[in-house]
Parts: C-alpha cells; sequence; structure tokens
C-alpha cells in the first residue's frame, strides 16, 4: 500500500493524507488546502480512484485483504 501512495501525485497524497491519516472532516480539508467542500470530496473520490488502480497494477485486490 505503501508503494502505491507514494506512486499518486503529491498532491493525491496530501488529501488522502489529511482525510485518512490526520481524520479530518472535508470542511477543514478545505480550509487547509483553500478548497470549497464539493472540490474535496471529488479530490478525495479522484485520488482514491488513482490509488486503487496503483493497487491493481501490484496485484492487490479486495479478496486478498479480505483474506488478512
Amino acid at each position: 500500500v505503501q508503494q502505491a501512495l507514494w506512486a499518486l501525485h503529491h498532491k493525491d497524497r496530501e488529501i488522502l493524507a489529511l482525510r485518512f491519516y490526520d481524520n479530518l472532516p472535508y470542511e477543514r480539508i478545505g480550509a487547509v488546502l483553500g478548497l470549497s467542500v464539493p472540490a474535496v470530496s471529488g479530490r478525495i473520490c479522484r485520488a482514491k480512484k488513482r490509488l486503487k488502480r496503483h493497487l491493481k497494477k501490484q496485484g492487490f485486490t479486495r479478496d486478498n485483504y479480505e483474506d488478512a
């Protein structure tokens, strides 16, 4: 997972870190990054899709995770 995160653009890593590591709500992320809440939502959605693509390239699937 770490390798897939580092493969992302820094803006994708930043917004995912604010949301999932720092556990910030969309409103706070928007304030930190100077974005509207809908923009934050869209960026998080796109970043998650990109992360998922990188994970698939590495052979990581939902089945792998569910078996752990």
